[in-house]
């Protein structure tokens, strides 16, 4: 007899802070993936991170750059976690859910998804969008 899942323990472990730890992890990889796979030709820039308690910053660094191109995670009080623009407009928030296999993942606009997919609706356009003005 298998023992019955213990959703009430997987659920705790669950928690707003345990994962936005795990987002704060995977966007380093990403922006060190990124910083990576920089060709000289594109010329001098960098992608960077800050993180704090309960935020992470990601911002677009360099000569010739379009300025001000940066996005934010945050940590809220209320077990949210938001993603926000240039601006400080909210891009995109998510809260916490526990699906019917038992993994935690984020519930953005009532749909299931993995922190990786987060990631990328939050850092897309910043990572591959437009980098040096127009001329």
């Amino acid at each position: 007899m298998m023992p019955e899942f213990n959703w009430v323990a997987e659920r705790f472990g669950c928690s707003v802070a345990t994962v936005f730890h795990k987002i704060r992890e995977g966007i380093d990889a990403d922006v060190d993936t990124r910083n990576a796979q920089r060709r000289e030709a594109e010329g001098s820039y960098r992608f960077s991170t800050v993180a704090k308690d309960n935020y992470v910053l990601v911002w677009l660094e360099g000569i010739g750059v379009i300025p001000n191109r940066r996005r934010k995670f945050v940590q809220n009080t209320n077990g949210v976690i938001t993603a926000l623009d240039d601006e400080d407009k909210e891009i995109v928030s998510a809260t916490l859910t526990l699906n019917d296999a038992g993994e935690c993942r984020l519930l953005v606009k009532g749909q299931e998804k993995e922190f990786w997919q987060f990631r990328r609706m939050v850092l897309e356009g910043l990572l591959f969008g437009q980098i040096f003005p127009s001329s």
